[in-house]
Order: structure tokens, then C-alpha cells, then sequence
């Protein structure tokens, strides 16, 4: 094997470990968060979703938790039968395991490498409630409502013209 694809599986493990490792102290120090005291900040990318999660979770008693539907991002993920990562789920639906995941997430008992990069473990385990930022369940917003209807949902909308010129800025897939 290469050293380049025994450092890729290298990072690939750490981020596993990281997931079940951050997950489990959460857990583990009560640092479940009361759903009422939550907020799902709702909107598409680079439409300021960052902005409004970092700005929301400014208070050091709340935690923000970065896209946990980014592919990739948690094991779980694949099992739930994600397609693309982007929900499109009508509130009729019924997503038991996608509800549980969520409902994870949303408590704070589930930290992913990449969901938890915005934040410190410490000040996570701290919080008393959490931001939860999805670029990836727009189309899923009402059924979000229907599976938590006390959470508040916050939905962010851009002026179009502002976002594709970020996009056109900014390095990534879009190009």
C-alpha cells in the first residue's frame, strides 16, 4: 500500500474514533440538551447559515452543530439512506430512524468530526442547548415541524443575485 492511501485511511479512522469518542463523553457527562431550548437554522448554501448558527450560538451556554447530514460526515449517515445528503421528506412521511438520528443531534448526544468542528468539547458538553444548522433539509422543513414540533426553526433566504456571486467567489464543487 501507497503512503498516500495509508494516510487517507489513517484520517479516515481518526474521524471514526473522534465521532464515537466525542459522542460517547457527551453522552456520558449528561450533556443532553432540552429540545424547547434548541433552534434548527434552515437555509441553502452560502446564503448565511453560517453567519446566523454562529451568531445564534454567540451565548457560551449554546453549542452549534455544523450540517450533521454533510455525506461523509457520520458513519450513521449511509444507513439512513440518505440520498445526496439533501432530505426530501414530506410530514406525512414516516423516518423513525432518521427522526432518532436527529433527535441525537439535536440533544447534543450525537457529535460527528465534522458536526462538531465548530465548537470544543468542553464547551459542548457545557451548553445547554444547541444551534443545529441543515443546508441539506429544506425540502424536509415540514416534516422536520412534524417530528419536532418544539424546536424552533429559523430560515434564513438570500437575495439570489448575492448568492450565486458567492458561489462564483468561493472554492468548492459549484465551479
Amino acid at each position: 500500500m501507497s503512503d498516500v492511501g495509508l494516510v487517507g485511511q489513517t484520517k479516515t479512522l481518526v474521524k471514526a474514533c473522534s465521532t464515537e469518542l466525542n459522542s460517547t463523553v457527551a453522552a456520558g457527562f449528561g450533556s443532553a440538551k432540552i429540545p424547547s431550548r434548541c433552534v434548527f437554522v434552515l437555509g441553502g448554501a452560502r446564503s448565511g447559515t453560517t453567519w446566523l448558527m454562529e451568531l445564534l450560538s454567540s451565548d457560551r451556554t449554546t453549542s452549534p452543530i455544523y450540517e450533521p447530514l454533510r455525506p461523509g460526515s457520520d458513519r450513521l449517515l449511509p444507513a439512513l439512506g440518505q440520498l445526496d445528503g439533501f432530505l426530501d421528506i414530506g410530514p406525512g412521511e414516516s423516518h423513525d430512524e432518521l427522526k432518532s438520528y436527529l433527535g441525537r443531534v439535536l440533544t447534543g448526544r450525537r457529535i460527528s468530526h465534522w458536526s462538531g468542528s465548530q465548537t470544543t468539547l468542553v464547551r459542548h458538553c457545557r451548553a445547554s442547548r444547541t444551534v443545529v444548522k441543515l443546508i441539506r433539509a429544506n425540502r424536509a422543513a415540514s416534516w422536520l415541524h412534524a417530528a419536532f414540533p418544539t424546536p424552533p426553526r429559523v430560515a434564513i433566504v438570500r437575495e439570489p443575485c448575492a448568492t450565486v456571486s458567492s458561489y462564483l467567489r468561493s472554492p468548492g464543487p459549484w465551479h
